[in-house]
C-alpha cells in the first residue's frame, strides 16, 4: 500500500477504535467487565478484563485462548471478508487479562491469520 492508503487506513483504525469505546456496553458480559480499545498504526486493539477465577493455571488458560481463537478469528474474517482496509494491513488485537491482572493472551487476526484457515 502506498502511504497515503496507510494513513486512510490508520485513519480507519482510530475510528474503529473510537466507535467500539462510544459502545462499549455492547462489549460488556458477564464474563467481560472491562473493555477498552485503542489504535496504533493500523492495529485496532480491544482490550478485555475478564471476570475469571483467581490463580488459572498455564494450561487452563492455554486452552481458553485456543477456544477463543477458533471463535474469533473466523468471525473477524468473515466480517473483513470486503474490506479493502483488511487486505492493506488493518489489523485487530484481541487482549485478555483478568480482573486478578493475569494476562490471559492476545489474539491477532489479519489478513494472514485469515488466509491460514482458508478465507
Amino acid at each position: 500500500p502506498s502511504a497515503a492508503q496507510i494513513r486512510q487506513i490508520e485513519e480507519i483504525a482510530a475510528e474503529i477504535a473510537k466507535q467500539s469505546n462510544a459502545n462499549k456496553h455492547l462489549h460488556l458480559d458477564d464474563m467481560t467487565i472491562s473493555f477498552n480499545a485503542t489504535s496504533s498504526g493500523r492495529n485496532v486493539r480491544f482490550e478485555n478484563v475478564l471476570r475469571v477465577n483467581t490463580g488459572l493455571s498455564q494450561s487452563e488458560i492455554m486452552e481458553w485462548l485456543g477456544a477463543t481463537q477458533q471463535e474469533i478469528i473466523p468471525q473477524v474474517c468473515a466480517q473483513n471478508s470486503n474490506n479493502p482496509a483488511f487486505d492493506r494491513g488493518l489489523s485487530y488485537t484481541f487482549s485478555y487479562s483478568s480482573i486478578y491482572g493475569q494476562k490471559m493472551g492476545d489474539i491477532l487476526v489479519d489478513k494472514e491469520s485469515c488466509k491460514r484457515i482458508g478465507y
